[in-house]
C-alpha cells in the first residue's frame, strides 16, 4: 500500500482507488480510528509498527463491514444483492458521530473538512 518515495497524508491514501478499491469515506475514518492514526497524517512519517497495524485495521474493518453486508446510512442508503440494507452502520466508531465519545479513548469525536472531505476523529489519534 505504502509506496517508497512517495508521500500523501492518510485519508487521501486510503480513498486512492490504485491503492485500495472501494474504502471511501466511512471506511477511511473506521480503519484510522482502529489503528489509531490521524487523517492528516503523512504515508512516510509511520513507524513499521504502524504500517503493520494500518494494515490490520483495513483487514478488519473491511472483513467486519462485509460480514454486516456494508453500512447504510442516512445519506446513503446501500443495499446488498437482495435488496437489504447493510447493517454495519451500528458498529461504526467515528463515522457520523461527531459529540459522542469514541468507544475505546471516552474523548468526543470531532468533524472536520480536510482536502474536500468531511472526516471524523478523534483527538487521540496521532
Amino acid at each position: 500500500v505504502l509506496r517508497e518515495g512517495e508521500s500523501t497524508d492518510l485519508k487521501s491514501l486510503l480513498c486512492d482507488e490504485s491503492v485500495v478499491v472501494g474504502v471511501g469515506d466511512i471506511y477511511s475514518d473506521e480503519i484510522l480510528f482502529h489503528a489509531g492514526l490521524r487523517h492528516d497524517r503523512q504515508s512516510d512519517s509511520l513507524s513499521i509498527q504502524e504500517v503493520r497495524r494500518l494494515y490490520r485495521s483495513v483487514v478488519e474493518v473491511v472483513v467486519e463491514a462485509v460480514k454486516y453486508r456494508g453500512t447504510s446510512i442516512e445519506e446513503r442508503q446501500f443495499v446488498d444483492v437482495f435488496g437489504e440494507p447493510g447493517g454495519f452502520a451500528e458498529h461504526l466508531a467515528v463515522y457520523e458521530r461527531e459529540g459522542l465519545f469514541s468507544p475505546t479513548s471516552k474523548k468526543p469525536v470531532q468533524k472536520v473538512k480536510h482536502k474536500g472531505r468531511w472526516t471524523f476523529f478523534c483527538e487521540t489519534q496521532v
